[in-house]
């Protein structure tokens, strides 16, 4: 089965409604299961792998969740996953979910690597930015 199956946004932010209610429905593990299957059923769909990676890290810290660094090790690996995908976007998402974790952990040299990543971007449209002021200061 090499099929790739693809989710529209709104059936992203479906999923992603369905699994807010299921955390305070069924609580944190039963809902990190059906991601685990989710994720297996759409293993291409980036954007859903990040978003419930995202739902997953969030809900670990500020729900009760029993041993919240059982998860660290998978969600990380979706971040990860998502932050290969060719949309920039879903990069940058990542990279600053992977920033926000490390800084959590106080892993300074990890959360760096993805620092690079998320402001890579903006270094490069400051130095365009910059060379346009300069280059309109010397028409004047």
């Amino acid at each position: 089965m090499d099929q790739i199956k693809k989710l529209s946004d709104t059936e992203i932010e479906e999923i992603i409604r369905k699994m807010d209610r299921m955390f305070l429905e069924e609580g944190y593990e039963k809902t990190y299961e059906w991601a685990l299957r989710l994720i297996k059923e759409y293993p291409n769909c980036n954007m859903l792998i990040w978003q419930a990676a995202v739902m997953l890290d969030a809900r670990r810290i500020t729900d009760k969740c029993t041993n919240p660094e059982k998860y660290d090790k998978q969600i990380n690996a979706w971040y990860e996953l998502a932050l290969h995908d060719e949309n920039e976007e879903i990069q940058h998402h990542a990279a600053d979910s992977l920033f926000g974790f490390y800084l959590r952990k106080k892993d300074y040299t990890k959360a760096e690597k993805y620092e690079n990543i998320i402001f890579s971007g903006y270094s490069i449209l400051n130095f365009v930015l910059s060379t346009m002021a300069g280059l309109a200061l010397q028409g004047k």
